[in-house]
């Protein structure tokens, strides 16, 4: 009896450890949210691409056509043909503007096809008494098209700190 007992203890251990080395060595497949948070970091680095070409055309289609913006600065943007032409006048006005903008954590529900993205975010620009250098903290909203591609609904932006001219780094006007 304690011969059998100790043979199945070693078969159950044996098998044990095949089935832990095959969980290891085999192939992970992610998660639908890790592929969404994969889909939207990647739409993200795009979105900054398109930033830095200055390429209003591709920012406007990564967002939905009720998205709203809460800038750094305060200013609100509501709707993606406004957005589109406030990027337009941006660039126009200031050709070395860009901004960057760093996820530091997705979070997704899969089955509402909601994501919520925070990170850190730096930008740079010019005016006529120099260059500024704006940077703090974001939060965005995507939701998942009909196509299955992700686009933003809503960033609000809060700036945290910025180095340059008064003009570059004024704050917004208090509020009533």
């Amino acid at each position: 009896m304690a011969r059998h007992r100790t043979a199945r203890r070693a078969l159950a251990a044996l098998a044990s450890s095949a089935i832990c080395a095959i969980s290891i060595l085999a192939p992970q497949t992610a998660t639908a949210a890790e592929k969404s948070e994969a889909a939207i970091r990647t739409a993200r680095g795009a979105f900054n691409a398109a930033i830095k070409r200055h390429d209003s055309g591709a920012i406007g289609a990564m967002l939905l056509p009720s998205y709203l913006v809460v800038s750094g600065a305060s200013v609100q943007v509501l709707g993606r043909e406004a957005n589109i032409a406030s990027w337009e006048k941006r660039f126009k006005d200031d050709p070395s503007i860009v901004y960057i903008r760093t996820p530091r954590r997705i979070l997704v529900n899969e089955a509402w096809g909601i994501a919520e993205e925070t990170g850190e975010w730096r930008g740079s620009l010019r005016d006529e008494g120099g260059v500024s250098q704006p940077l703090g903290s974001y939060a965005a909203k995507w939701q998942r098209a009909i196509s299955g591609a992700w686009l933003l609904q809503v960033e609000v932006f809060t700036t945290l700190a910025c180095h340059g001219t008064p003009k570059g780094c004024a704050p917004p006007a208090p509020q009533n």
